[in-house]
């Protein structure tokens, strides 16, 4: 496959059990009430707890550890929606996480939202992590939830037409992408009516957005008509290649092809390295993108996993060879 696949207790027995005496509630909705009470935000795990290997080791390298968790608990409240394979949840907690999953368009396990008490997010992230990652991950968010917060309060003392809705567009930056239509909908129709001659630059981002989804779609339609010949790596890194050479392609849009192209490339060829320099050019075409992040921590897990990777392809290699002998 060419593209990655990341990607209720109602109010009884909300609490799961603890990790070095941590509070994990299982009911969003009964999180809510409490980070309301407490004036804290919302630290939300996604998590396939039996059978996700990244949450197997973000629950042991972060999750249970003590330096996080007296992190976390100071600005937030804390919460984990299980997809547990093993074993059965009851039938109202699983439909409230199943929900809960489809508002914040969970694509991969494990998935960490950092929201305020409502529910609205400023952060978040998707796949494992080691400790130091996950605290800078935790601080970049509460520091966009300050300057969110910032800008909306300058909206609401604002004098006129154009700085509230320059000062609502200013928020709606400190909020990943994939949420503003979710959460932030009524802000972003507010800014369109304050904003007619489009000053702030708000159509021209929807615009900008519509090209990406299009493209994507694009891209999705044309994989899926070439499936059969596209069944090799080989095969796959000459598709990349040429497909990257299309006239106005995004940034966005380069960078996952460049992606799949480093992982085909890898399969193909075995270099490991001419797999790291794709992505660390990927990751220079926009490196404010959420396209680039994934880059950088694909790069990450290639550069650790070197010998391993390396190991891999000669035995599969070895193992083709002896079945093309037979």
């Amino acid at each position: 496959m060419l593209k990655q696949v990341l990607i209720l207790t109602a109010v009884v027995g909300c609490v799961a059990p603890a990790f070095a005496d941590a509070t994990w509630y299982t009911n969003l909705d009964e999180a809510k009430k409490v980070a309301v009470e407490q004036k804290k935000g919302l630290l939300i795990e996604f998590t396939g707890s039996d059978w996700c290997p990244p949450c197997k080791m973000l629950k042991k390298e972060v999750m249970s550890k003590p330096e996080f968790l007296t992190a976390a608990e100071k600005d937030f409240v804390l919460v984990q929606l299980d997809f547990p394979r093993a074993k059965e949840l009851p039938e109202a907690e699983k439909k409230a996480n199943e929900s809960a999953a489809q508002l914040y368009k969970v694509e991969g396990f494990p998935t960490v939202i950092f929201a305020d008490s409502e529910g609205r997010p400023f952060g978040s992230f998707v796949g494992g992590r080691d400790l130091k990652s996950v605290m800078d991950d935790m601080s970049a968010a509460l520091e966009k939830q300050k300057l969110r917060d910032a800008a909306f309060a300058k909206a609401k003392d604002a004098t006129n037409n154009a700085e509230k809705a320059q000062s609502f567009f200013d928020a709606l930056k400190n909020v990943p992408e994939e949420y503003v239509n979710a959460f932030y909908k009524g802000v972003k129709d507010e800014i369109m009516t304050l904003d007619p001659e489009d000053k702030t630059g708000m159509k021209a981002t929807e615009t900008y957005k519509n090209t990406l989804e299009e493209q994507k779609a694009e891209l999705f339609k044309t994989i899926s008509s070439k499936a059969t010949s596209l069944n090799s790596p080989e095969a796959a890194v000459t598709f990349l290649k040429d497909y990257l050479k299309k006239d106005g392609l995004l940034p966005e849009t380069k960078q996952e092809l460049m992606v799949q192209l480093a992982n085909a490339s890898i399969a193909a060829t075995g270099d490991v390295d001419g797999a790291l320099v794709i992505l660390a050019d990927a990751e220079k075409l926009k490196p404010d993108s959420k396209q680039a992040a994934q880059c950088k921590m694909l790069s990450g897990m290639i550069s650790k996993n070197k010998d391993r990777i390396l190991e891999n392809i000669k035995k599969q290699k070895e193992a083709q060879q002896q079945k093309a002998a037979e």
